[in-house]
């Protein structure tokens, strides 16, 4: 079952409550398992733009067949969608939400889905987490502890970065019969000043061809406020957890306003047409800030937009990534992903 395209999805997901509205996980959603409508307006008298969010919604959720036979009740306020009912994973609840976010015309998303999954003994869920942990090239040479009470997996520990420990999240609501996770792991923070955080915030939002260069930067005492223009709700998202680099404290996504029709520029500044080189560039540094791709230093080579990878990776899932990485990448027209799971080590180059 494929889920989620890449990490850095996976991470925005938990973003959501860094906008405007937060994304809650609540236990009152109604029974899973009804097939095969798998999402309903709560209103059927909706009317404008909130009646025509309401139909996209919908029709995204039925036509994903992960979600096939689970229930969700869809509800629409100024273009505020709330998501309800049940599901059996947190994966699935998180893919829902991404599916909502990136719709046209969604300013946010509230997510009150109820995870319902099958009952499993809290000891055979914590053996698993820990067991996923330790396999998981991402996260293997992380210092994590894990508790498990009523399937709620609670997280402790030390993560060098943001997005490492958002990987430990994923991991851990990636074993059955997880109902929540709770992640306490504390971040390794490192003190730097305000103008080079911003600086890196820019250079980041520059090679995210999922967002818009073009969003303000304004950095005060470690936090990150973006000021500017988003297409959608995930947009919006996405360039929030852009803006987690080093030394960051909170970034502050509440300026970042929805204009339906704003589409991320592909070119570099001014218009310019970016280069084999910066592509090159560009699919690197974001490669940095991977923890499945980090480690593995994938060959990267672009002629005319067109990226090949080569070299090896741990397993399929940062395989998959470095493909996705590169593929988001501003400039990008298309990718070869030539890499090669558990073959050697890292290309080196």
């Amino acid at each position: 079952m494929k889920l989620h395209p890449s990490p850095h999805l996976r991470t925005v997901i938990g973003l959501l409550a860094l906008g405007p509205l937060a994304a809650r996980a609540q236990s009152d959603g109604s029974p899973g398992g009804l097939p095969p409508m798998v999402a309903h307006p709560t209103d059927p008298n909706l009317q404008g733009n909130d009646r025509k969010t309401a139909d996209e919604v919908v029709q995204r959720l039925e036509n994903d067949p992960d979600l096939h036979g689970h229930r969700i009740v869809v509800s629409v306020l100024n273009n505020v969608v709330t998501l309800k009912g049940s599901v059996k994973s947190p994966p699935l609840a998180n893919r829902a939400v991404e599916l909502v976010s990136s719709a046209p015309g969604v300013q946010a998303v509230v997510n009150q889905i109820a995870v319902v999954p099958a009952k499993r003994p809290d000891a055979d869920i914590l053996h698993d987490v820990q067991a996923a942990l330790k396999s998981d090239p991402a996260t293997a040479a992380m210092t994590i502890s894990a508790e498990v009470k009523d399937a709620v997996v609670s997280l402790t520990g030390i993560a060098e970065t943001w997005e490492q420990k958002d990987v430990a999240r994923w991991v851990a609501e990636g074993v059955p019969g997880v109902r929540n996770v709770r992640n306490d792991v504390r971040i390794s923070f490192t003190e730097r000043p305000d103008n080079d955080i911003a600086q890196e915030v820019r250079r980041r939002l520059a090679t995210d061809a999922q967002v818009s260069d073009r969003l303000i930067v304004n950095v005060g005492g470690g936090v990150v406020h973006l000021v500017g223009q988003v297409g959608d709700a995930l947009e919006r998202t996405l360039a929030v957890a852009d803006g987690w680099v080093e030394g960051v404290r909170d970034v502050d996504g509440s300026g970042l306003r929805v204009v339906s029709g704003t589409h991320p520029s592909q070119t570099g500044p001014e218009g310019t047409a970016l280069t084999d080189a910066q592509i090159r560039q560009a699919v690197l540094d974001r490669y940095r800030y991977d923890p499945r791709v980090r480690a593995a230093r994938p060959d990267v080579q672009v002629a005319n937009g067109v990226v090949t990878l080569d070299g090896s990776v741990g397993d399929a899932r940062a395989k998959e990534a470095a493909g996705d990485l590169a593929r988001h990448t501003r400039g990008v027209r298309s990718v070869r992903n030539q890499l090669r799971v558990g073959a050697g080590g890292p290309s080196g180059k």
